[in-house]
């Protein structure tokens, strides 16, 4: 049955209970925040550094209350990503040991390093939320759009790529495809099978899907978060339930509290058995594998045992959180630059970004092509992160905005992020907001964790963009047409969309 289409898809009714007027609502989540972290801060914040992360706090919020009052057809992306900074930035400074972190043992951060490098992150996140502010006149947006054909034998195709995805990345190891095929498997399974997982779920949500669709949708879910925790890795789970609750907001505008809640949750308790795991199963004698679920339970009883000794002893407990904490810090690496460059370390005049020209290449054209890994080679071994004879082993990366910092000083954060801002303005615009249709709602949200993992240097950041959105799109060609964009049209409705 075809429904006509309302306001009240993309917008929350206005609710008869008052509601705080704006400023108020603006201000009080950052102040109550930032007072509540100031009061258990074991280690003295100066006010330049509180006032950063006051701001730092205040901006995702304060476009998150703007979103919510004005257009919710456009997608919340600097909301979104800028929150990323608050867990990278505010919550170390509160909560961290205020140490860097080198290969010749822990280094204590100066404060003038300390308020810098809240000041940069400021300056970082200001300058993406100008990107990605910036009017895009309708004369530039698209006139036709890909959208998913409206007939059985499409979604049929969608549940096909989806289940064959899922089979070839579960069941074939990474170089399935080859080692110049290595960015393309990932894509398969991050951005390609996600698409179609994404597809399924927001009709389900909508109560348009099939029993088959369910089936498909609850298998995956176990079978994603099982191997995600089995793997040693908590990140693919973590960016699993992290699209999937995007996915869920887009459709039903509510905020999967629950959900972000048991994420929470499960990170605390599980990030401090990880080393044990890794130990045992990445780095152990013998080449030991187990099956999903002894690596599963064994990782739950190491969590088990390292909280029951922080419970009975409190100095472990404070290394327990500092261990979780730090896993998602860009502070303490950050410090370390601020006080290194330039009198240590010399401005690099771009010369880390030399990556960025190659990026779009494939590497399955071009397998000796250079690795985006140089940058963070220099970078771990100039700020005596690791010793150089480590490289091999050891990766790390030091996020956007300090990485542009070693490049231009502070100029970098104001000019870098604002062009990853323009950047991501355009992806929102094309790939997010609502009138861009389904198909390219999903890709998109399937793109975000790609766009949150702002640890990561610039050619990482934005180089895989460009071939997993082509390789998506070939992909899914049969189960694709060309629309024209209709704001007075539902989108989201796929009439006769049964199995056939």
């Amino acid at each position: 049955m075809m429904h006509s289409t309302t306001a009240t898809q993309f917008r929350i009714p206005h609710q008869s209970v008052p509601v705080a007027p704006l400023p108020l609502r603006i201000a009080l989540v950052p102040v109550l925040l930032t007072a509540a972290l100031w009061a258990i801060c074991p280690l003295p914040v100066g006010l330049v550094s509180m006032a950063c992360s006051f701001l730092l706090v205040l901006l995702p919020w304060w476009f998150y209350c703007a979103w919510q009052d004005g257009d919710q057809r456009r997608f919340p992306l600097f909301s979104t990503i800028s929150t990323m900074y608050v867990l990278s930035y505010v919550l170390p400074l509160y909560l961290g040991d205020h140490l860097g972190k080198t290969s010749f043992g822990p280094r204590v951060l100066s404060p003038d390093a300390i308020n810098n490098t809240m000041l940069l992150a400021v300056v970082g996140v200001v300058a993406l939320g100008i990107g990605i502010s910036v009017h895009i006149p309708s004369g530039f947006a698209t006139q036709w759009k890909l959208e998913f054909q409206e007939n059985p034998l499409a979604w049929n195709y969608v549940r096909m790529v989806f289940a064959a995805t899922v089979i070839l990345t579960t069941v074939f190891g990474m170089g399935a495809l080859g080692q110049g095929g290595r960015q393309a498997f990932v894509d398969l399974e991050t951005v390609v099978c996600m698409t179609a997982f994404l597809a399924l779920f927001r009709s389900y949500l909508r109560g348009q899907s099939e029993l088959l669709d369910r089936l498909l949708i609850i298998g995956f879910v176990i079978m994603r978060l099982g191997t995600g925790v089995a793997s040693g890795w908590l990140g693919a789970a973590v960016w699993f339930v992290l699209v999937t609750g995007i996915g869920y907001f887009d459709v039903r505008r509510r905020i999967p509290k629950a959900l972000i809640a048991g994420v929470v949750v499960v990170i605390l308790f599980l990030q401090p058995g990880k080393a044990e795991f890794r130990k045992r199963y990445w780095h152990g004698v013998g080449n030991v594998v187990g099956t999903v679920s002894e690596r599963t339970t064994f990782w739950l009883s190491a969590s088990v045992r390292v909280w029951s000794e922080a419970l009975e002893r409190p100095e472990k407990r404070s290394e327990v959180f500092g261990e979780t904490l730090s896993r998602a810090s860009l502070f303490e690496p950050t410090a370390m630059v601020m006080q290194m460059t330039p009198t240590q370390v010399p401005y690099q005049n771009g010369r880390l970004y030399k990556y960025l020209a190659i990026s779009l290449i494939p590497r399955a054209l071009w397998p000796d092509k250079p690795s985006f890994s140089e940058a963070n080679q220099f970078y771990q071994v100039a700020y005596g992160i690791t010793d150089r004879r480590d490289l091999g082993r050891v990766s790390m990366s030091v996020g956007t905005i300090a990485e542009s910092y070693i490049n231009f000083g502070w100029f970098g954060p104001a000019f870098v992020m604002l062009m990853i801002g323009l950047l991501l303005n355009i992806i929102r615009r094309y790939f997010l907001d609502a009138e861009q249709g389904e198909f390219l709602r999903c890709l998109g949200i399937a793109l975000l964790p790609n766009l949150m993992i702002v640890e990561s240097q610039a050619a990482q950041y934005l180089g895989g963009i460009v071939q997993s959105f082509l390789l998506t799109i070939v992909i899914f060609i049969p189960a694709l047409h060309l629309a024209r964009p209709a704001a007075k049209r539902n989108p989201a409705l796929h009439p006769t969309r049964g199995i056939v």
